[in-house]
């Protein structure tokens, strides 16, 4: 991908070019720049400036995706030096929503899972949500979707949550979390804006007396892993100069576990639509991981917490000490094998009383 500014200029062109006679292919690129060139000079402040605007927001998005790379770069450096890359744990997300306008999400549906190399998924928290009512003129949007993607009822028969409160109890779920500091959730790249409005949505609904002091950041789950695809090829000496984001992305963009059974919500197992479930999504994300990245430092697969219970793995680890039975799954409530040696498991205990009214 090209790191040169966008111009408003280049904007202009662009949109000269897709209604020209003919279409792109019609004339050449440098002819067209020659053209516009001339009408661009003649144009005043008015008229340049939806495409100035146009360019300075893709400058911002870009800044910001920088910015994000950057920040998990350094995430996983510093457990990489730490000798901890195995151990970190990282947050995941999904949302399914009702309906959209613009910049407007309303969420339908909530899942996260906490993950770590090592551990797999160690916490899942799923929930359906229930807005009260769509905003004015929105309902048949919502129908369409949901018909074609989760299946949810509507409002006003909706199920799940109130929203009231689940802001906060989203938030009360990561008390390891020091305070002040922002929460960093992962979810696709194509799902980042529609995260980031749901929690918002959710944010903008939440009881004025609630006390929310902590903040969230969406970041890209398939540069997470990207780099640490990366950081594990360093750690066991393997050249990692063949490792690129497009090659990565495209291997988590198969989903391989797509059709899964047994890791959904009650609600979408029971009308077989577990694809499309968020609780799903997260934990399938999760096994893309381990499928992915955990044979590069020998970590021996858990079922049902690297991969799903009666999935083989695709390779194979000499075995060791036999791990202990799993516990069930249970959906609607936070599922806890808390990672070995913590110091602090009494505070992650807690969120077991988290459960879904």
């Amino acid at each position: 991908m090209s790191n040169k500014k966008r111009t408003g200029f280049m904007n202009f062109v662009d949109d000269w070019l897709s209604k020209y006679p003919g279409g792109r292919g019609a004339i050449a690129k440098d002819a067209a720049i020659a053209k516009c060139g001339k009408i661009w000079t003649k144009m005043s402040a008015e008229e340049r400036e939806p495409y100035v605007c146009q360019a300075k927001a893709a400058s911002k998005v870009q800044v910001e995706k920088c910015e994000m790379h950057r920040h998990i770069d350094r995430i996983i450096c510093g457990a990489k030096n730490a000798l901890d890359l195995q151990q970190q744990e990282y947050n995941i997300v999904a949302f399914n929503y009702f309906a959209n306008t613009g910049s407007v999400y309303v969420p339908a549906e909530y899942a996260t899972c906490r993950y770590s190399l090592k551990e797999g998924i160690s916490a899942v928290y799923s929930t359906l949500i229930d807005p009260g009512q769509l905003i004015f003129g929105q309902s048949h949007q919502a129908r369409q979707h949901s018909r074609e993607t989760h299946k949810l009822p509507l409002p006003p028969s909706a199920l799940g949550t109130k929203m009231g409160k689940l802001y906060k109890k989203f938030i009360d779920g990561f008390p390891e979390v020091c305070e002040g500091d922002p929460i960093i959730m992962y979810t696709p790249t194509d799902q980042i804006p529609m995260v980031k409005a749901c929690f918002a949505y959710l944010e903008c609904e939440a009881d004025d007396n609630e006390a929310i002091t902590k903040s969230i950041l969406i970041y890209d789950i398939q540069y997470l892993l990207y780099a640490l695809k990366k950081a594990a090829f360093g750690i066991t000496g393997k050249p990692n100069i063949n490792i690129n984001l497009h090659g990565t992305s495209t291997y988590f963009q198969q989903d391989r576990f797509e059709y899964t059974a047994g890791i959904a919500c009650e609600y979408h197992e029971e009308i077989d639509c577990t694809s499309y479930c968020a609780k799903s999504m997260v934990k399938r994300w999760c096994y893309i991981f381990s499928d992915f990245i955990c044979e590069d430092l020998d970590i021996r697969l858990k079922p049902g917490k690297h991969i799903p219970a009666v999935t083989k793995p695709n390779y194979h680890i000499t075995p060791g000490e036999p791990e202990k039975p799993l516990g069930n799954d249970e959906s609607n409530d936070w599922e806890y094998d808390p990672p070995q040696d913590r110091s602090n498991l009494s505070d992650v205990l807690e969120i077991d009383k988290l459960t879904i009214q």
